[in-house]
């Protein structure tokens, strides 16, 4: 279901990638005075859409990979970074990812936890877990909202409106420690250190 609406919906977050990009930028630069990435080398994203953040991280020097389930949006990514040093490939994290366990220094998951229900969002955990060697970082809403991100998130169906309510407390509840660290107005990383 959800690969099918976004592989229909891949060409509309294409026109947004420039406007992705340089939110990405700002939120990195937000983020090194937050916390130290500097350390880190490689990163996995997770649900890449058309490629934005691992386009900001490659660009500053950190080997990439992005992965979603949707293959358009990953035809997407690989057409936007061509040139950079970032990678892509499908995959789906509610399956088993081909990455060897802690194959990455950090896991991040960018507006992908909001859209899944419980049980999908606890294997999304449970993978990234798996993956990640020192740091998981759930970039997603807070509890801040506007009627645009309202109607958007109601039209995609997802469990947009729970999560913003508990995501921290689940998160703290499935991981333990979780620094929340405000990245915009209407958005947080949810930083857990492993």
């Amino acid at each position: 279901m959800w690969n099918d609406l976004f592989n229909k919906i891949a060409p509309v977050y294409g026109m947004f990638f420039r406007f992705q990009v340089r939110n990405f930028r700002k939120v990195m630069d937000t983020a090194v005075t937050q916390i130290n990435i500097t350390e880190h080398t490689s990163f996995l994203d997770v649900g890449c859409g058309t490629g934005a953040l691992p386009f900001v991280l490659s660009e500053r020097g950190y080997q990439t990979t992005g992965i979603d389930a949707a293959p358009r949006m990953i035809k997407l990514a690989k057409d936007y970074n061509a040139g950079n040093k970032a990678s892509f490939a499908v995959g789906d994290v509610l399956n088993k990812l081909i990455f060897d366990n802690q194959s990455y220094d950090i896991v991040i998951a960018s507006y992908v936890a909001h859209g899944m229900n419980e049980k999908d969002r606890k294997q999304l955990y449970a993978e990234a877990r798996r993956l990640a060697r020192k740091t998981i970082i759930f970039h997603d809403y807070n509890k801040k909202r506007s009627l645009g991100s309202d109607l958007i998130e109601w039209l995609e169906g997802g469990d947009y409106f729970n999560f913003i309510k508990i995501a921290e407390s689940e998160l703290k509840g499935y991981f333990g420690n979780v620094q929340v660290i405000p990245i915009g107005k209407k958005s947080a990383w949810y930083v857990v250190e492993l």
